[in-house]
């Protein structure tokens, strides 16, 4: 099929494993690739991959790119040479959304909550890190074990939305240990 542009109302429409998909795709041209060797190679689950999917075939849909899923095979895409070039072409025109690692993910959800004045909904951090409810379960889970050395709690509170809670000592020790965690070692001295 021919490939066409990208014109959504969204500028940023795919996130950076996304594009590594699609990316993947181009480079087995014709041969299937499984969900669980693209999911090994990019470090994540294969449900992450599969939540990532809709976007992809969304994208590959927009642009008449020819994209089968072949159950127990994998997936594939069935365009020739030239249209592959094409599709990396179409990449390199997206504005891409970044895609977190774990550890960036959990520190930005820290920074989040450390300035928040109120609760903060969990849709509000599944949504901008498309991630799913078990993941921002894990994640506050592990910043509750982090913080509860400094007398913070997370607190989840259905309806309401997420806070933390302890003295403010213990808040500003926090956010001076964040900050001085992510900062380069030259801005330091």
């Amino acid at each position: 099929m021919s490939v066409g542009s990208s014109t959504g109302s969204s500028p940023w429409r795919l996130t950076s494993r996304q594009v590594s998909i699609i990316q993947m795709l181009t480079k087995t041209g014709s041969e299937p690739i499984t969900v669980s060797a693209i999911a090994k190679k990019l470090g994540v689950s294969s449900r992450t991959i599969l939540r990532d999917m809709p976007a992809i075939e969304a994208w590959f849909a927009e642009n008449n790119i020819t994209f089968v899923r072949k159950p127990g095979v994998g997936l594939m895409l069935q365009e020739k040479p030239g249209t592959i070039r094409q599709i990396q072409e179409l990449l390199d025109a997206e504005q891409v959304k970044p895609a977190y690692s774990r550890r960036e993910r959990r520190r930005q959800l820290l920074g989040e909550l450390l300035c928040a004045r109120e609760p903060v909904k969990s849709y509000v951090f599944l949504s901008r890190f498309h991630i799913s409810g078990g993941t921002l379960s894990h994640d506050l889970d592990a910043l509750n074990d982090w913080l509860s050395v400094c007398g913070i709690q997370v607190i989840r509170r259905p309806g309401v939305g997420i806070l933390l809670e302890g003295n403010e000592f213990g808040c500003r020790q926090d956010a001076a240990n964040t900050a001085f965690e992510t900062m380069d070692e030259r801005e330091t001295l």
